[in-house]
């Protein structure tokens, strides 16, 4: 598992929240614009990939600073329902501060039924600006 880099500085205006074998989580300090990116790999899983995304949203939600957020789930593997009902909880934990803090979500998705309900439980559990397709292109336009 990887461990949170908070605040960690890359080159140009990014910088990495978090990194893993699963996800990597970086942010655009000038524009507040967050982008998750799922990895697929043969040792790479859901749960590994929900943690990241746990733990640099937290560090995120510490700040107390509005982002934006960028989901590319292309090549996230299936969650298991556990995983799906971690996530969910600490969610509904954090709903508050997420609503008050993120401006706006973008979610793109690989094909298939469970993409599909995984994206649209994101755009109405969200209480903000939301757009989950397949189309990178689409997502990139809407944030």
């Amino acid at each position: 598992m990887g461990t949170p880099a908070l605040m960690l500085p890359l080159k140009g205006p990014q910088t990495q929240l978090y990194r893993s074998k699963c996800v990597g989580v970086h942010m655009n300090e000038a524009t507040s614009m967050v982008t998750i990116t799922a990895y697929e790999g043969e040792d790479v899983d859901a749960s590994c990939a929900i943690t990241g995304i746990m733990q640099s949203t937290d560090a995120l939600i510490a700040k107390g600073k509005p982002f934006s957020t960028m989901w590319h789930l292309e090549n996230c593997p299936t969650p298991t329902m556990s995983d799906m009902m971690r996530l969910s909880t600490w969610a509904m934990s954090r709903k508050a501060d997420l609503d008050r803090l993120t401006k706006k979500m973008g979610v793109v998705v690989p094909n298939g039924p469970v993409a599909s309900i995984a994206g649209s439980l994101m755009a109405n559990f969200s209480g903000v600006p939301t757009v989950v397709s397949t189309s990178a292109e689409e997502v990139h336009k809407f944030m």
